[in-house]
């Protein structure tokens, strides 16, 4: 594994989060914000998040931020249950 420690900012790795969430309303702005606000350069974290036909608010919560984190890229799937959207489901699809 890499010591992330050890590396300069110019030397850390593109990161790529996976999300898998149904109607996560009142988590997933907090989840997103604390990715981007963490001590990892921004410029090299990619979030994606895939909603599981969400029924609240998640995928509008989801759009909005958008707006503000461009490397935020959200899918908005029929439901098909949490092994559905995983690696095995529709996160396949997209990948």
């Amino acid at each position: 594994g890499i010591n992330v420690e050890q590396l300069d900012e110019d030397n850390l790795p593109q990161v790529t989060i996976i999300i898998s969430a149904y109607n996560e309303e009142d988590l997933i702005e907090n989840c997103i914000k604390s990715i981007y606000e963490s001590e990892y350069d921004i410029s090299k974290i990619k979030v994606i998040v895939g909603s599981d036909g969400s029924t609240d608010r998640t995928v509008e919560i989801l759009k909005t931020m958008k707006t503000i984190h461009p490397t935020l890229d959200y899918y908005d799937f029929e439901r098909m249950g949490k092994s559905g959207t995983g690696r095995s489901g529709a996160f396949r699809r997209v990948f």
